[in-house]
């Protein structure tokens, strides 16, 4: 009886750290990691004023299969929206860095085996700084850096993986928060 109670246990162990859930069907593969990144590429939460903000979702597929992701992947609702953070006042929304996401593409987002794709765009359209294909633009698009102050953008984003033959697979939602400043 303990033999089988300890593989039990140990089969639960197993199945939660490998992203198993009965309730939700089979294991979802998917990673996902959120950063700020100043000029240089490297992730900061302090920024000097005048300096560019590039915002960078990637979503990570290590598995040995193609994944398939609902278009648009992620709810936009808040996706990359900024709030600037007042002492005793809370917070007051700022916008977000794009005007629309995933314009031009039909149909799911495909994750290559072993590869990820990555959702980047700055705060102002530059050409240094070049915006993500899944981002649109254009004549709406950001051209002043933001002021000086305290910020935060926070978002939740579940994933809904498409299968032909069988039911899609929605992901656990995950809430991604950075908070920030401009000096």
């Amino acid at each position: 009886m303990n033999h089988v109670m300890i593989k039990c246990l140990a089969l639960a162990v197993l199945g939660s750290a490998l992203g198993c859930d009965k309730s939700d069907g089979p294991a979802t593969p998917l990673t996902c990691s959120f950063q700020l990144l100043n000029e240089q590429g490297q992730e900061a939460t302090v920024f000097a004023q005048g300096q560019n903000i590039i915002f960078q979702f990637q979503i990570t597929n290590p598995s040995a299969q193609n994944i398939v992701l609902n278009n648009p992947p992620i709810d936009v609702t808040h996706f990359l929206e900024v709030n600037r953070l007042t002492p005793g006042e809370g917070s007051s929304a700022i916008g977000k860095p794009y005007n629309n996401i995933f314009c031009t593409f039909q149909g799911g987002i495909g994750v290559p085996a072993r590869s990820a794709i990555t959702l980047s765009i700055p705060w102002v359209e530059n050409a240094a700084f070049p915006t993500s294909l899944y981002f649109c633009g254009g004549q709406h698009a950001k051209t002043t850096y933001l002021p000086a102050g305290r910020y935060r953008t926070s978002f939740t984003t579940p994933l809904t993986i498409i299968r032909a033959d069988q039911p899609d697979v929605v992901t656990e939602a995950q809430t991604f928060t950075r908070e920030f400043e401009v000096k």
